[in-house]
């Protein structure tokens, strides 16, 4: 009897247990129903997005409880577990297992939307309909960290039909597509008048200083971070400029001619304006406003550093070939793409070439104001080496090059001693102006005594390494040539600089950028770093001369075929490094097709 009355309370305990036990699993799966239902984050898929996108969307999360996250193409069947699956349409290219795997995340229920779809395929992805549609629709339309948000708002609180922890839905804010703009996300004009009335309002405004309007394209103020465009704004504003920021792209020219910009700055992707073209470069021209279009590099800044070619294909056509067609100029990079917190890349600015890049626009700007007796001009002519005759590429040098200077002094410069007749004129060039090879030891000689070389001394080389060129680039020479000065064009622990002055203006033979034989292929660009003759003439237009403008004068100079990059170049490449800040014009006869690319 006592072990029967043992056995039935085991039983009870194991019946008691058993029901604890369901209680606690139905009472987790109803809480875990309720947090599903109630609670759970709203997540939103982004597939396929530029990550400069993709990050401005993730930024914009109203709260806690709604996250956008990056769903990579090798991952969408997963794309039923988002409550939002958005897929930029642009470029996107989808195999047929991926199509299935989508199509399925919307028979499932999974909202799915395109974004700008340009294949008619992937626009059938898209199951959103009415209200749902326009909302969605219109918030990635009007872009902006306020669309952005609401737009996840309304995908936690409609979409995925939770109240708790979700604000109040509000319609999509139309951003129109042409609008003035200036720092932070709330000073959007539609009109410049309304622009500069509320500028004059900020603390720091000055009447009276020189207008510098700057275009965005891809990315802009308001799909894309825009840190590298802020950078811009501030380093134009530090150096004196009203900096007029323009996002538009039917109203460009109608903007630009309200602004009336001393200068312009377009952060470009293709035309500068649609279907205005030739309006638009006759009525800069005619203005005699320079067009500036410095790129974004489309990424990592290592890569960049690393790659020779740096754009190539579209990207390259879009960002300085047609732009150049418009008369644009200096493709200097000023921004590239560096990781966030989240790991996707995003445009920030190169500081130490924003700000070269800045200086530059400032002294072009600035000679528009200067009086032509008070520019200094130094012109760089290519000639051979030793007697050959000073031709380039269809060009007579010697009487375009006195045609020019004459030009010069008609138009106020301050050009002394230019002799009276041409054939002077080329006797001074012969004796002051030669390229003396490297084992030409008896012209060297000559030169000493009837040039008057300019001279550069070794400790002002090594001076200016590491300061005025980096220091990588001093090394190279170093380790190709020996120590500064080296053994080419020195003597007595000095370089000879070549130059024929002429008052404000002053004319220089291009030296050889390499020591050997073959002049030709020298010209036509060698993998070695140019000598220190090379570097010190450069340097000495720079920093003794003190030329506010630099000229390539003829077809054609070595300077472009020194080493590394041909387009986006950075302090590392030797024409970049060599060139600075300093404005540059090239008189060039382009007579083939290679020679105009």
């Amino acid at each position: 009897m006592a072990w029967a009355r043992g056995s039935i309370k085991t039983t009870q305990g194991w019946r008691r247990t058993l029901i604890a036990a369901v209680l606690i699993l139905v009472l987790a799966v109803g809480l875990w129903m309720a947090w599903r239902a109630w609670l759970a984050p709203t997540r939103v898929a982004l597939v396929h997005y530029p990550d400069f996108q993709a990050a401005r969307l993730i930024k914009a999360s109203p709260g806690a409880f709604t996250r956008a996250e990056v769903l990579p193409l090798d991952r969408v069947a997963q794309a039923r577990r988002y409550d939002l699956v958005l897929l930029f349409g642009r470029g996107l290219k989808l195999n047929d297992d991926q199509l299935q795997q989508l199509r399925a995340a919307g028979a499932a229920g999974t909202p799915v939307y395109v974004d700008g779809a340009t294949n008619p395929q992937h626009d059938t992805l898209t199951n959103l309909q009415g209200a749902d549609l326009d909302a969605v629709a219109g918030y990635l339309r009007g872009g902006g960290p306020a669309n952005y948000a609401r737009m996840q708002t309304y995908a936690r609180r409609v979409l995925d039909g939770k109240r708790l922890f979700a604000g109040a839905v509000e319609a999509p804010q139309p951003m129109p597509q042409d609008v003035l703009f200036h720092l932070g996300d709330d000073a959007v004009f539609a009109d410049f008048d309304t622009f500069e009335q509320w500028r004059q309002k900020q603390p720091g405004w000055k009447p009276g200083r020189p207008r510098l309007a700057l275009l965005t394209s891809v990315p802009g103020p308001f799909n894309a971070n825009r840190d590298h465009v802020d950078a811009v704004i501030r380093a134009f504003e530090a150096r004196g400029f009203e900096v007029v920021p323009i996002s538009a792209v039917r109203q460009r020219l109608a903007f630009l001619k309200q602004v009336d910009p001393a200068a312009v700055v377009y952060m470009p992707h293709g035309r500068l304006t649609l279907g205005q073209a030739d309006e638009a470069r006759q009525w800069l021209s005619a203005r005699n406003i320079p067009l500036f279009a410095p790129v974004s590099v489309f990424t990592e800044e290592g890569e960049w550093l690393a790659d020779q070619r740096s754009f190539d294909g579209g990207l390259l056509t879009m960002s300085v070939t047609l732009p150049e067609i418009d008369g644009a100029t200096t493709p200097m990079a000023i921004a590239a793409q560096f990781r966030d917190d989240d790991g996707l890349r995003v445009f920030r600015a190169l500081p130490a070439r924003l700000e070269r890049f800045a200086g530059l626009v400032q002294r072009t700007v600035a000679l528009k104001a200067k009086a032509n007796a008070d520019k200094k001009l130094a012109i760089y002519y290519y000639k051979g080496p030793g007697q050959s005759a000073l031709t380039t590429g269809d060009l007579e040098v010697v009487p375009s090059l006195y045609a020019l200077l004459r030009r010069l002094q008609s138009n106020g410069y301050r050009v002394e001693g230019l002799p009276a007749t041409e054939a002077e004129f080329a006797k001074l060039l012969q004796r002051r102006g030669p390229n003396i090879g490297p084992y030409a030891k008896g012209d060297f000689a000559s030169f000493l005594r009837d040039g008057e070389p300019a001279w550069i001394q070794a400790s002002q080389l090594n001076g200016w390494c590491g300061r005025q060129i980096v220091q990588l680039l001093c090394d190279q020479v170093a380790r190709q040539f020996g120590p500064a000065p080296g053994a080419y064009l020195s003597a007595q622990g000095r370089v000879a600089v070549a130059r024929v002055p002429l008052g404000n203006v002053v004319l220089l033979p291009q030296p050889l950028p390499g020591i050997g034989d073959d002049t030709f292929k020298l010209v036509h660009g060698t993998q070695l770093a140019p000598p220190w003759p090379y570097v010190a003439s450069y340097l000495w237009t720079r920093e003794v001369f003190g030329g506010d403008a630099v000229m390539h004068f003829g077809t054609h100079g070595s300077l472009e075929f020194t080493p590394r990059k041909q387009v986006a170049l950075s302090d590392r490449d030797w024409p970049d490094a060599l060139i600075g800040g300093l404005p540059h014009v090239y008189l060039y006869t382009m007579g083939n097709v290679g020679e105009a690319m």
